[in-house]
């Protein structure tokens, strides 16, 4: 049981990084916040507003507040890029792709796998708490397929 703790426990700290990473931009693409807008307005875009006028000044937020909204999802998109292509912010998916990450994400699903499924055999030794062991990890099988299936809004 000691050598399962120790193995649990150094794949956890050598893949907590890249878990951090991909569960951090898996939420912003769930919400599809990476997704680029089809057109956006460029600041050189802007109409320049003359004197006071309350109609253009209006206008002119929006098309500020859009621009600011599209910066966010270019920051996201361009963030998402290790994750979505294999390729480091600001490079082009189609040239710079790199297989050895591609080796460490999926080395770190195994990792994660593996970890998870040594922390559930943990979680299950003490025969005091098993019980409610057990009810968690069925919640945490049975709720997500519900709301998969029955969730919709």
């Amino acid at each position: 049981m000691k050598r399962i703790r120790q193995i649990h426990v150094y794949l956890g700290c050598f893949f907590a990084p890249m878990i951090l990473y991909f569960s951090l931009s898996g939420v912003w693409q769930v919400f599809r916040l990476n997704d680029l807008p089809r057109k956006s307005p460029k600041k050189s875009e802007l109409p320049v507003v003359q004197g006071d006028s309350s109609e253009a000044f209006r206008k002119n937020e929006t098309e500020s507040a859009q621009i600011k909204q599209s910066s966010v999802r270019i920051l996201f998109n361009e963030l998402s890029k290790p994750h979505t292509n294999s390729t480091a912010p600001g490079a082009s998916p189609r040239q710079d792709r790199a297989q050895g990450f591609d080796w460490i994400a999926a080395a770190m699903g195994l990792g994660l796998f593996t970890t998870t499924l040594l922390g559930m055999l943990l979680a299950l030794q003490p025969p005091k708490k098993r019980s409610r062991v057990v009810s968690s990890m069925l919640a945490g099988f049975i709720i997500p397929i519900l709301l998969l299936f029955f969730g919709r809004i």
